[in-house]
Formats: C-alpha cells, structure tokens, sequence
C-alpha cells in the first residue's frame, strides 16, 4: 500500500546486500526519564549516520524510533561504517548504540528494501551489547581475512521469526560482553529487538497522528484468518501488562468484526505471550494464515502502538504501522490499526464494517485505564477477580458514564457472579447484570459483548430460551468470531432440543478459539448431551491435552463412562478427578473402599453429606442444584423435586442444566409429572 502515485515506480530489484540495523541501547527507559535527553540522542544518532553514510557507499532506508535500518554494496563497507559509527558514539558517552549486520538475498522496490537480511539483522542487533556489534556468519565470511575482521563466535542462536539458526559473530572486543550475557537477559534483549524489527519495512511517511512504515511485497496468498499474538508491553513497568493485554483485546476485538476474516480469540493466543515458539508452528496450532505481533508503549500522556503482519506458513513480513496518540484518542488509535490491517491484507469493508470502526467517542484516559484493569481481573474468573472487575468497572463508569464497553464488562461481571463463579444470589446479580447489558446496547447499537450478556441473562435467569437464542445470534451478525456467543449458543441450542444446530456452534467457538480449554470442554459436553458419547470422550481427552489435570474435564469423562454403563472405567476417572482437586493419597484409599462396598451409590451418598455441609455454610444456589441431582441419583425423587423447587425459588440458573442431556437420570426426571410444574413455573414471566 502506498500513499503516493505510482507514476514512475520502479520494478523491484533482487540483489545481495548487507544490511545494518541500529538502536540506542535504553532508550524506552530514558525516554520515560527525561523526554527531552532521549529526544537529543535521537537527533545525534540520525546525524552520525547522515554522516558517515556516504563515506561508506550506504544508504538509509528506515528509521523507526530510536531504531535506523542501512543498505551497503559490501559487507566490509557495513562493518567499517559501523565501527566508526560506534567510534563516534563512544566519544559521545552518552549515546550508547547497538548494532546488527547481515548480508542476504533482498529486493529493492523504490525506496523498499525488504528479504532476509532485513529480518536476520533486526533480529542480530538485539544481541549486542551497549556499544557493540554483532554480525551474522555470512558477514563473517566475508570479512574474516581483511584488516580489522577479528571478531569471536558467539555460538548458533534461534532468533525469533527466523525459521533457521544464524551462527553469530561479535566484533572484537564485544565478543566477551556477548558471551556473558545471561540467557534471561538475552531473552529480554531478543523481545527488545523484535519489536524494533518493524524498521525492515523501509519507507514511511509522517502525519500528525503517527509514523508508518509500510513496504510492498511480492504477491502473497489470499489472507482469510489472523491471530493477533500478546503485544509486548515496552513501557518499562511490569505492573502495566494489563495495558498491554488490554489493547491486544480490543484490537482483536474490533478484527474479529470484519467478515469473512477468521479471528483467533483471546485465551489461545495469550498461550503464546513470551514465546519462543516458532511463526510456523503458532500458524499450525491457532489455524492462521498470519499473525500480528508488536508492542504498546505508554509516556506520559501518549500511546504508541507497533504492530507488524506475517505470513505464518513462510515467515514474512507483510506489513507494519508505528502509531501514536494521546489517551484520549486510544479508541481512534485502535480503529485506524483495525482498518490499516484490513486493507493490508486486501480486504474490502463493507460501509457497515467501515461505521464500526470509524472514529469513536473520546474517552477519559483513567476511565479506559480503569475498563482494562477490569478486563484483566475478570479474564482470571475467580471470585475474587469478579469481585475486583466489577469495582473497576464502575470506576470507570463514575469517570465516563458513556463508556459502553465499561457497561459490558460489568453485566459480565455481575452474571459471573450470579450464575457459578461467584457467590452473589441470582435475584440480586442478574437484574444489575441485565440492566448494564442494555445500557451497554443502548450506547453502542453493535455491541456484541453487550447482546451477549443479555442473552446470558435471558437463558440463564429469565428461562426465557427463544428470546436468548435471538440475541446470541443477533451478537454473532456483529461479531462472528465472537467465541462466548457461539458457546452459550451452543448450550441454549441443546436445551431447546437443536441438536445438530448445537454441535455447529460448539464446533464454531473452537475455531475462533482453538486452544481454549472451556471452549474445547463445551464441544465436549455438547457432542455428550446430544447423545455423541464416544465423540465426546475424544473430545475431552483432546482437551486434556491443554491442561491435563481439569477437573472439568475429568469429571466429565467420569460422567461419559457412567452414561456408557462402565463403571469401573468411570472410577478409574473419578481418582484422577479426586487427585486433580487435591485430595490426599490417604482419602482416596478410603474412597475406593466405599466404592468396593457399596459402589456409585456409596459415593453418591458421600457427595450429598459433602454438598448439604457447604449449603448449611452459606447457601450456595449450586450447592441446592447439586442436593438434588444426588437426591434423584439415589432415587429419592421427592427430596429431589423439594431442592430443585428450592433452586426456582433462589431462581438458580442451575435449572437450566436439568433440559441439557438425555441420561437415564434426566430422562426420569422430565418424565415425572413434577417436572412438568417446574416447567410451568420457569416458562412464566418474571414479577
């Protein structure tokens, strides 16, 4: 993409060059200390190379930040440029630079440069140490027997997005501070350098909003779904990672809205955050055919966000953005990012798409702090993380009361709550869960995330399936690689007996998030509950293979092997289910002894004395709903139907679970004329 006319554009050109990239060593951390000294060390570094550039027949071709991106006909002529570079800066003192340099293969387009080199040597410079210099072995090769080309290997390094090993070489004396560098420390050097590496794309133009770096490329293949990778948090406070984690939500948030672009969703690429995983292999495990990846930078008043796009199967960079605002404009930040990945990988928004991401309210710098503080608390889903999400939702609520997003998050918050993981009473959750929904709907016409919660609530709290199963879809039109609307489908599909229909969507939500483990244990307890037993213990174990002790996921094995009228199978599942929880060798002996003597039934036994002590504690709803279940389990029918009255009556969203499944103990249950009132009782509408 290009911002000028084409008239008189040259062909791309292939040619072998070295490429030379450099960066002040510290700069984030001094920019955050004194904006000013950062800014007059920048000015020094671009002078240094204007200067000697000529002297050594190279060009600049790049800059970005404090990073610069150099083009030479000869690796001699880099590695000279760069020692005088670094001669200069040592008499400077105080502007300590760090160099890469590789040759390879590139092409030339105008003022593009792009290829191998590039990428190695971006990578190459992050290895350095303050005032050193290191080079790749092609480099090496060629300088080794002229004058001044001593230089010590460092060893074979695995530099990120690079699909083979470079042999590294460091430049006389910086050879012994490479060698010592700790394997942490080079770690968070090679972060460092990543994100910088964003200089290979070689031209830009500057406007009052950002710097862009943009470079064509050779044609690549169509691109049909991305996974935006964590963007790294550069603002030098490890306390800030919820900003960074915040921002690659939204932006997830806002791609995920562009048809038929297939967006991988939150849980599963936060598996990647800090990863050395190769690009290959991401794209294998998420189903992508490219990934963004970048960082966020916060001083003072200003974000910047850098993000680059690669092509997953060859390693390629497609194209990158330096974009810069102040907070109060972060919302029209993270719309024009959305819009220039879309015409980056071509493809044409529709004007409903293109009204969604144009220009947004302003928003009050510490009510968005506060949203994603929020979000970051109530992505952990424990009850205390609930707790503290909805409290800084409603800061950020009391900051900006038009803020929509704030209102989602706390219908969330306060339907998380109500329904499982929390211990708030339903009739006093939902309503406030309800009520933020339609705020957030009536602020912003296409939230998902608000039709969503709504739908929530009408499923799980008004027993009102229809009605929810219409804004579940409703929330997929305005976001079709919205997970959480697909899974709660998939659930509300089950119970108004849409088998088939309730297996797509489960199958939906795990394409959108393919290494979610709730995501891949609902297609699990989807393909059981529609009578697909066998399908869904591999389901399961496949799950299992994310996070092998889920006590969820155990459990439902469990329930699969009783279902299949193989109990010794399903105590086999039970022990690893005790042991998942935490139970000691020493109970679970004491278990197996019940279940020799007595069998399920001797277990069940136990579970109700268990379930009947914690509601005696504190009147958990889902302790009455799990009263029951033991009750109907045992065959006490009557004592079953008292708890399940006594879930209507706290109006648990537990009774839903009692329409979901075909076992023989569901099966009894409706066919028993007292379900028959309690239906009567869940279909009439709310006082």
């Amino acid at each position: 993409m290009s911002t000028s006319s084409d008239t008189g554009a040259q062909s791309p050109t292939r040619e072998l060059a070295a490429i030379m990239f450099s960066d002040i060593a510290g700069y984030t951390r001094i920019m955050g200390r004194d904006e000013q000294e950062a800014l007059r060390m920048l000015d020094a570094h671009r002078a240094m190379l204007t200067a000697l550039l000529p002297k050594f027949n190279g060009r600049l071709i790049g800059e970005i930040g404090d990073g610069t991106l150099s083009s030479f006909h000869s690796a001699t002529d880099a590695v000279n440029c760069a020692r005088e570079v670094q001669a200069l800066a040592e008499q400077k003192r105080d502007c300590r630079l760090r160099i890469g340099i590789h040759l390879g293969d590139v092409v030339f387009s105008n003022d593009t440069v792009l290829g191998d080199g590039v990428n190695v040597a971006s990578r190459l410079h992050a290895l350095a140490p303050p005032g050193g210099i290191c080079i790749s072995e092609h480099v090496y090769d060629e300088i080794r027997n002229k004058p001044g080309g001593h230089a010590r290997n460092v060893g074979t390094k695995r530099l990120k997005n690079v699909a083979r090993p470079i042999r590294v070489y460091a430049l006389e004396n910086d050879a012994e501070t490479v060698l010592r560098l700790p394997s942490l420390q080079s770690w968070i050097l090679s972060i460092v350098g990543a994100v910088l590496a964003v200089a290979a794309v070689a031209y830009f133009i500057r406007s009052p909003h950002f710097l862009t770096f943009q470079r064509s490329m050779t044609p690549i293949a169509a691109i049909r779904s991305l996974a935006v990778l964590p963007l790294q948090n550069l603002s030098g406070n490890q306390a800030d990672e919820y900003f960074s984690e915040g921002i690659t939500d939204e932006l997830i948030t806002d791609l995920a809205q562009i048809a038929p672009l297939r967006v991988t969703s939150r849980t599963s690429v936060m598996q990647f955050k800090g990863t050395t995983t190769s690009l290959p292999e991401i794209g294998r495990k998420l189903r992508v055919d490219a990934v963004v990846e970048g960082s966020v930078v916060r001083i003072g008043d200003r974000v910047r966000v850098t993000a680059q796009l690669l092509e997953t199967a060859t390693d390629r960079h497609i194209w990158a953005n330096n974009f810069e605002e102040s907070s109060t404009d972060i919302l029209r930040l993270q719309d024009e990012l959305a819009r220039a990945i879309a015409q980056a990988i071509r493809l044409e928004l529709s004007p409903t798409q293109r009204a969604r991401l144009s220009k947004r309210h302003q928003v009050d710098p510490e009510a968005y702090d506060d949203y994603l503080r929020g979000r970051f608390f109530w992505n952990a889903r424990t009850e205390e993380s609930l707790a503290k999400a909805q409290d800084y939702f409603q800061k950020s609520l009391a900051k900006d009361p038009l803020f929509a997003p704030a209102y989602s998050g706390l219908a969330d918050a306060y339907f998380y709550r109500g329904y499982f993981w929390g211990h708030l009473a339903p009739r006093e959750a939902m309503p406030l869960a309800r009520a933020a929904a339609l705020k957030a709907i009536q602020l912003d016409e296409n939230s998902a995330e608000g039709r969503t919660s709504l739908a929530m609530v009408k499923f799980f709290y008004d027993w009102n399936f229809r009605d929810s199963e219409q804004e579940f879809r409703q929330a997929i039109l305005l976001n079709p690689n919205y997970p959480t609307a697909h899974h709660f489908l998939a659930i509300n599909l089950v119970a108004l007996g849409h088998y088939d229909d309730a297996i797509a969507e489960a199958r939906k939500a795990v394409e959108a998030d393919p290494l979610s483990v709730p995501v891949n244990n609902i297609l699990g307890e989807t393909l059981a509950e529609t009578g697909h037993i066998d399908e869904a213990i591999t389901q399961f174990r496949k799950t299992l293979e994310l996070d092998p002790n889920n006590p969820l996921v155990l459990a439902n094995i469990r329930g699969c092997y009783i279902a299949k009228n193989q109990p010794q199978k399903a105590f086999e599942e039970n022990v690893k289910w005790l042991i998942a929880i935490g139970v000691t060798a020493k109970d679970i002996e004491g278990v197996r002894k019940v279940y020799k003597e007595s069998g399920w039934l001797g277990l069940c036994k136990i579970d109700l004395q268990t379930s009947l002590a914690r509601w005696n504690k504190d009147h958990w709803h889902v302790d009455a709903y799990s009263i029951g279940s033991d009750y109907a389990f045992l065959g006490q029918f009557d004592r079953a139907f008292d708890w399940f009255n006594k879930c209507l009556e706290l109006r648990s969203g537990t009774m839903t679970w009692l329409y979901l499944g075909n076992d023989p103990m569901l099966l009894k249950l409706r066919a028993d004329p007292r379900f028959a009132e309690i239906e009567r009782t869940m279909e009439a509408p709310l006082n």
